[in-house]
């Protein structure tokens, strides 16, 4: 079995599931396709979906989460999807060490990722508090030496005790420390708030037809 991301828009690759993440905070990317906006492809596309979930969907009103689902229920089938919040569970480094949250103090935050506001959002979840400053970078950033040495400075004049990004930053930046400042990612775990059995319904199914003609070999 093979998993993808980002392959929703792949046409030619043969597949058994599709799943789509709408994020609550940003569901449509301005609206527009790349690149005026976020969307890769038109909101009608959703009808090839396999199934659709509804990702941080703590993180919006109920008024702003009635009118998605009442979309998304409009683009893709009459029924509900599934909704997934974030959790966050503490501190990691890049050598793997973990701490509280409780335990970080005054932090500079920094992201490269689609929505920065969902990571700040998710920070005050946490209860990182205070945060001294906040910074976002271009989605899939790359940070260079230059970078690391800026945001070293920016956090310093800040008077921030840490460094705080996502996991998906941490990845590209291989140092628990910069300038001396602890350097952590805040980890986070996907919970269901709704249509999980349904959800694990479907890759049940999926396990069972793939697995069906390897079994046939060995009765």
């Amino acid at each position: 079995m093979l998993i993808l991301d980002d392959g929703f828009q792949h046409r030619r690759l043969a597949r058994d599931l599709d799943i789509v993440l709408i994020d609550a905070l940003d569901p449509w990317g301005a609206g527009r396709l790349l690149p005026r906006g976020l969307l890769r492809e038109p909101r009608s596309s959703l009808r090839r979906a396999t199934a659709v979930i509804i990702t941080r969907a703590d993180q919006c009103t109920r008024e702003e989460k009635t009118r998605l689902i009442h979309e998304l229920r409009r683009l893709w089938r009459d029924e509900p999807p599934i909704e997934a919040v974030f959790r966050p569970t503490g501190l990691l480094n890049s050598e793997g060490s973990r701490v509280e949250v409780a335990s970080l103090g005054p932090a500079a935050a920094f992201c490269g990722i689609g929505n920065p506001e969902g990571f700040r959002r998710t920070l005050g979840d946490a209860g990182v508090s205070p945060i001294a400053a906040f910074r976002a970078f271009p989605d899939h950033h790359h940070y260079s030496d230059r970078d690391l040495a800026d945001l070293e400075r920016w956090a310093r004049e800040q008077s921030a005790a840490a460094l705080v990004t996502t996991q998906k930053d941490l990845v590209k930046i291989p140092h628990s420390t910069l300038g001396g400042l602890p350097l952590w990612a805040l980890a986070v775990r996907a919970d269901f708030a709704a249509g999980q059995d349904r959800l694990f319904g479907r890759l049940q199914d999926l396990v069972i037809k793939i697995s069906a003609p390897n079994l046939s070999r060995f009765q």
